[in-house]
């Protein structure tokens, strides 16, 4: 059985096999990989270089994310993605 799991450069995991963080609140697989980067702390420079965008494409990422989970900033952004990470690893051991 092939497992579904996308991990980036810098060690975090997300299992897009059962969904990602903010899908329910209608955020796209590549919105998610933004997020998952600011997580790591990563400057909207390094997020493009890493997903092969425009640091523009990244920040207009970002506005569509804040929007769509009610956030205002890289901070928050970073512990929504910690909760979501979290959940998943109290909910499959």
């Amino acid at each position: 059985m092939r497992m579904n799991h996308r991990c980036g450069g810098y060690g975090q995991c997300v299992d897009h096999g059962t969904g990602w963080p903010g899908q329910d609140a209608g955020i796209t697989r590549r919105e998610s990989d933004v997020l998952r980067l600011v997580a790591t702390g990563l400057s909207n420079r390094e997020i493009a270089q890493e997903l092969f965008l425009s640091p523009e494409t990244v920040k207009g990422h970002l506005s569509q994310i804040y929007t769509k989970l009610n956030l205002t900033n890289r901070v928050e952004a970073a512990n929504f993605v910690n909760r979501a990470i979290d959940d998943q690893s109290a909910n499959h051991p």
